[in-house]
């Protein structure tokens, strides 16, 4: 803090006592600490950038595919359950071979020495 005559100075780095903030401030900032910087690119983000489109929409159309595969459980399984009035354990196996079906079961399968 300056003193001068008579008056109290803050300085540009003490809290606004109007509004609360979570850094100096901005109208004390000058040249390069003024400007922003941009934020470094994650690998993920990167890699998707260098993806051809093709293999981009490939990509977008099975994660579309396995949202509306995997949404539909619960209202397939409530359906079944009072509609029809299975029972709890044949809703469950019903569900299991409908998933089992559709080749969503050997997603990590092993290579034997050949």
């Amino acid at each position: 803090m300056c003193k001068g005559p008579g008056r109290v100075r803050a300085s540009a780095s003490a809290p606004s006592r109007t509004a609360p903030h979570d850094g100096p401030d901005p109208r004390a900032l000058t040249g390069r600490a003024a400007r922003t910087t941009p934020t470094p690119k994650s690998p993920r983000e990167r890699t998707w950038k260098h993806l051809s489109p093709l293999l981009r929409l490939l990509i977008l159309t099975q994660l579309a595919f396995n949202i509306g595969f995997f949404a539909v459980l619960p209202f397939l399984a409530e359906h079944l359950g009072t509609a029809i009035g299975m029972a709890g354990w044949m809703v469950g196996f019903v569900l299991g071979l409908r998933t089992l079906s559709t080749g969503h079961r050997h997603r990590d399968r092993r290579i034997s020495p050949g």
